[in-house]
């Protein structure tokens, strides 16, 4: 896939953010602000309650590729770097849950949505990324027809750039239309929450925002997206600025420099300058 640098960019942007949604410091307080069972621990429980390491953009929504991916990463042990591979879509976070009894098991799945309107129903996205959670465990948490052992799934997604701070919490429910009868089963399997944060989120805003989760979640990611933004800016500007020592160093002339870089006359005189070339 040949990316051009703004696309290289964001999606060196996108890999930290998804990076920062996944250190358990941060995930142990969004379990904790959205799943009941959770909302009378304090943050380091939780954390211990996390298994393994999250995945990150390794485990594939495809079919008969999430399952195997999954089981074979979940551990902990993966050591890949990222990877952009076309016509492939992941889970940005992946991750199993131990509940408090320490023997039952959820599956949690946090996405990281960017993009103020995308070109698709979001909560379409949602829960095509739910079903997949569910579909997924089969031979891996249950076996044959055994159903009953299917796992209670969590897709969080966090949406920057709204116009106000918002949450909702989508899942299945019953509604009688004939008759008492009831019916065996789990409606607690799928599990979306929608968590919007205003993209003009200021600091006086988020001290008196009443969602605790908003003000975590605005503090500590904006925070680290200026750090982000920063440090992108930052390796752009020295990847620039290597490629116009070397040609300097080619002897090339100025204006065919700034024309083939993109480099302007000041990174010209600073990459001069750092060569004592005049």
């Amino acid at each position: 896939m040949n990316l051009n640098k703004e696309q290289k960019k964001n999606v060196q942007y996108d890999a930290y953010a998804k990076y920062i949604l996944s250190q358990k410091e941060v995930l142990a307080r969004i379990l904790k602000f959205t799943i009941a069972e959770f909302q009378d621990l304090e943050a380091e429980v939780i954390m211990e309650l996390i298994e393994g390491e999250p995945l990150v953009s390794k485990v594939s929504t495809e079919p008969g590729e999430t399952n195997q991916t999954f089981h074979d990463k979940i551990t902990g042990n993966n050591t890949e770097n990222t990877e952009l591979e076309e016509g492939t879509i992941f889970f940005d976070v992946i991750f199993y849950v131990r509940m408090k009894d320490g023997v039952s098991r959820i599956i949690i799945n946090l996405e990281a949505q960017g993009i103020e309107k995308p070109p698709y129903p979001l909560v379409n996205r949602t829960v095509f990324y739910s079903a997949r959670l569910i579909s997924s465990q089969k031979n891996r948490n249950f076996d044959h027809s055994n159903y009953g052992d299917m796992l209670r799934t969590y897709s969080i997604w966090i949406c920057f750039n709204l116009d106000e701070n918002c949450m909702n919490y989508l899942h299945l429910t019953n509604t009688p239309l004939l008759g008492s009868h009831e019916w065996m089963g789990d409606l607690d399997l799928m599990n979306i929450f929608l968590v919007g944060l205003d993209k003009n989120l200021s600091e006086k805003a988020l001290k008196t925002t009443d969602s605790d989760l908003h003000y975590m979640l605005g503090t500590t990611y904006g925070i680290e997206e200026r750090g982000i933004k920063k440090g992108i800016e930052q390796g752009v500007k020295q990847e620039r600025l290597n490629i116009v020592k070397n040609m300097l160093l080619q002897h090339m002339p100025v204006e065919d420099i700034k024309k083939y870089s993109g480099a302007t006359d000041g990174e010209i005189l600073e990459a001069e300058e750092s060569l004592c070339v005049k």
